[in-house]
C-alpha cells in the first residue's frame, strides 16, 4: 500500500513539473494562428510572409511577428493591410499553473505569448481610375 502512495506521489510530482515547464499559451493557443483574407471582389492575389494565395483564403502564420498583407487584382488599385502582433491573454494562466518563470520563457521563445489581429483581413478593392478619352 505504501508503495502505491509513493508511485502516486511521484506521478503527481512529474505531472506538476511538466505543467510548469510548458507555457500555458503554447499549450492553449499554439505557436501559429490561422488568419482569413477576404476581398471584394473575390479572386484577388494576396501575399503575406512569402505566401501567395487567392482570396478568399486562410493562411497559417507564426504568432511571433507582425505582417503586411498585399492584395492585388487586375483592374483594381493594390491594397495593403497590417496584421499586428498583440499580447495573448493565455499567458496569464502561467501564474495559476505555477509556471510563471519557465512557462513565460517558453511562451516568449515560441511566440505563443502573442496573438495576431485582425484574425480576418477584409479588403474592398477600388477600381483603377480610367484615363479620360483623348481630346480631338
Amino acid at each position: 500500500m505504501r508503495q502505491m502512495w509513493e508511485r502516486l506521489r511521484t506521478v503527481a510530482g512529474l505531472l506538476l513539473v511538466s505543467m510548469g515547464s510548458a507555457g500555458c499559451a503554447t499549450l492553449l493557443s499554439g505557436t501559429t494562428q490561422k488568419v482569413e483574407i477576404v476581398s471584394d471582389p473575390p479572386g484577388a492575389t494576396a501575399r503575406v510572409a512569402g505566401k501567395e494565395v487567392v482570396t478568399p483564403a486562410t493562411v497559417e502564420l507564426a504568432r511571433n511577428s507582425a505582417y503586411q498583407v498585399t492584395i492585388e487584382k487586375e483592374g483594381y488599385e493594390p491594397a495593403k493591410r497590417e496584421i499586428a502582433r498583440k499580447m495573448n491573454e493565455q499567458i496569464y494562466w502561467n501564474v495559476f499553473a505555477g509556471g510563471i518563470f519557465l512557462g513565460m520563457l517558453v511562451d516568449g521563445a515560441t511566440g505563443a505569448c502573442y496573438k495576431l489581429e485582425p484574425s480576418v483581413v477584409k479588403v474592398s478593392l477600388v477600381p483603377t481610375a480610367t484615363e479620360p478619352a483623348a481630346r480631338r
